[in-house]
C-alpha cells in the first residue's frame, strides 16, 4: 500500500496512521530475527513520506513505542546501534520519550551487551548505563512528563553491567541495587521510601552476583556471597520477589570457581573452595 502510493500518489492508497500502528503491532508479535528491523523499514517508510509531504501522516509517540519494543524483544546482537538515530528521529518530531521508550531501549542494549563479544558489549554496557542517566535527567528537568525509572529498569542496567566484566562495573551494579533497596524500603523515622515499583527481584539480585563473578576482582566470590546473603535477608523481610533459587546459589558457587582466574592467591583460592562447599550444603 505505502509503496503504490509512493510511487503512484493515488490518494485511495494512502496508508492512515492506524494503518501504520497496526502493521508496527504486529511485528512487535512476530518472534524472528528479522521483526526489529522490519518494524524500523516501515517506520522509517512513514517518517519519509511524511518528511516529503506526500502525506500528512506523522508518526506519533505510539509508533515509535512499537518499534522500540520490537527491538528489545530481539536477540541481534547489533539492533542497539539504531537507538540513537530512534531517539533523534523522535526529537526532530517533537516527541519526548516516555518511561516505556526508555525502558524498551534499555532492555534492547543490554540484550545486545550480552549477546556481544568482548568489545562490543562494554560498548553496549556501557550505553545501557549512559540512557539510565539519560532517563534520570529527563525525569528532573522535564517536570510535564512522568519518566519514573522502576526495578525492571536499574535490573536490566544491572545485568548489562555484569557483561562489562570489571570490579567497577560490579561496584556499580552493587550501588543500583543499594538504591533499588532503598527507595523500596519504608523508613520509619524519616518517613520515606515505601516505593513498591522499586522493589529488588530475584534476577536483580542474581545480576549483581553474576556482576561480581565475571569481574576481575580478587575477592569476587566474597562479594558474590555478600549479595546472595542481603537477597536472603530481603526475602526473610517479606519480599517475596526476592525469594533464592537454585540459580541464585549457582551464581555464586560460579564466582567461586572463577577466583582462579583473578587470583593466584593460593589462600584466596582455599577460601573460595570453602565457601563453594558450604553453599552446596
Amino acid at each position: 500500500m505505502a509503496r503504490e502510493f509512493r510511487v503512484g500518489g493515488a490518494s485511495e492508497m494512502e496508508p492512515t496512521l492506524e494503518d501504520g500502528k497496526m502493521v508496527l503491532e504486529a511485528w512487535t508479535r512476530a518472534i524472528n530475527k528479522h521483526t526489529a528491523r522490519r518494524a524500523q523499514t516501515v517506520l522509517s517508510t512513514m517518517e519519509k513520506l511524511h518528511a516529503s509531504k506526500k502525506t500528512t501522516v506523522k508518526p506519533d509517540l505510539e509508533c515509535y513505542r512499537h518499534v522500540l519494543l520490537a527491538m528489545s524483544r530481539s536477540r541481534v546482537p547489533t539492533v542497539g546501534h539504531n537507538i540513537p538515530r530512534l531517539l533523534k528521529s523522535m526529537e526532530d518530531n517533537q516527541l519526548s520519550p516516555d518511561t516505556f521508550c526508555f525502558d524498551a531501549a534499555i532492555e534492547t542494549l543490554k540484550n545486545c551487551a550480552r549477546h556481544s563479544k568482548s568489545d562490543d558489549a562494554e560498548k553496549y554496557a556501557r550505553a545501557t548505563e549512559g540512557m539510565l542517566l539519560r532517563m534520570e535527567l529527563q525525569r528532573e528537568r522535564d517536570s510535564e512528563s512522568v519518566i519514573e525509572p522502576s526495578a525492571v529498569t536499574y535490573t536490566n542496567v544491572i545485568q548489562a553491567l555484569a557483561a562489562r566484566k570489571t570490579a567497577k562495573a560490579a561496584e556499580r551494579a552493587g550501588e543500583l541495587l543499594t538504591k533499588m533497596e532503598k527507595e523500596y524500603a519504608w523508613d520509619e523515622e524519616d518517613e520515606e521510601g515505601g516505593n513498591e515499583s522499586m522493589r529488588p527481584t530475584r534476577d536483580s539480585y542474581v545480576g549483581v552476583i553474576h556482576a561480581h563473578g565475571n569481574s576481575d576482582a580478587e575477592d569476587k566470590y566474597a562479594r558474590a556471597n555478600d549479595i546472595l546473603q542481603r537477597m536472603i535477608a530481603q526475602h526473610a523481610g517479606g519480599n517475596e520477589e526476592a525469594r533464592p533459587d537454585v540459580c541464585s546459589f549457582h551464581a555464586v558457587i560460579r564466582a567461586c570457581s572463577r577466583t582462579v582466574e583473578a587470583t593466584s592467591s593460593p589462600e584466596k583460592h582455599r577460601e573460595a573452595l570453602l565457601l563453594a562447599i558450604s553453599t552446596v550444603q
